[in-house]
């Protein structure tokens, strides 16, 4: 049973924790570079998106053009 509350006593750390304890960008190499990140990212959602944007409206042409074939 001592060994179980050994066990217990060790709690292992987050693989997720800031590297110095206090600045949750550390991770990232702090501030600027995970603004930096942020922006690449937000440039690739909204490249996707835009694509994705060009298809539904092109998709829309399509079916309506189809529906006005048969009337």
């Amino acid at each position: 049973m001592s060994s179980e509350k050994h066990d217990l006593e060790k709690v292992p750390e987050s693989p997720r924790s800031p590297v110095d304890g206090n600045d949750p960008d550390a991770e990232f190499g702090g501030a600027e570079a995970r603004r930096q990140l942020e922006r690449k990212l937000l440039w690739k959602i909204d490249l996707r998106m835009s694509i994705m944007i060009i298809i539904y409206i092109l998709n829309y042409m399509i079916s309506i053009r189809l529906l006005l074939t048969f009337v």
